[in-house]
């Protein structure tokens, strides 16, 4: 079921992001603590997104949920913001279709992701991903994740 190919994924990222015989303990540890949490039927995507959170960290990918890098202030409740992988937020033109500064900050500070929380955070983490190599775990033509 999904936990399976959840697994699948986290395989694949590891094998495509990470280079080869390159140890990382702590990234190792954090992996197989989520395929137990899977195991026992833990909510995927929030176990997905932690994950790739922690990849993307060790791969010097880290993104902060609470800079303007457009700005370099600090990310506003109120605006919305467009994510660059190679810059982080920067502050969308009005109107556009962006990530509200509500929720990034809420990522940024909270453990428990809301719905809204977690797409958005699926979204950032894909866009991040691809910039750190990755091309998305294909199923039928689609992005599985």
């Amino acid at each position: 079921g999904p936990a399976l190919f959840s697994g699948f994924y986290l395989n694949e990222l590891q094998n495509r992001l990470l280079p080869r015989d390159e140890v990382q303990y702590g990234l190792f540890a954090g992996y197989a603590q989520i395929l137990g949490e899977l195991a026992e039927g833990a909510a995927v995507e929030s176990r997905l997104r932690y994950f790739e959170r922690q990849l993307l960290d060790v791969l010097g990918y880290g993104i902060d949920f609470t800079h303007d890098a457009g700005s370099d202030s600090m990310i506003v409740e109120e605006w919305h913001y467009d994510f660059h992988p190679e810059r982080g937020f920067v502050r969308a033109s009005p109107g556009a279709s962006a990530f509200p500064g509500a929720v990034l900050l809420g990522l940024a500070t909270s453990e428990t992701l809301s719905p809204e929380g977690l797409q958005v955070l699926k979204q950032v983490h894909r866009r991040a991903l691809a910039a750190a190599g990755h091309r998305g775990l294909r199923r039928g033509g689609t992005c599985a994740w």
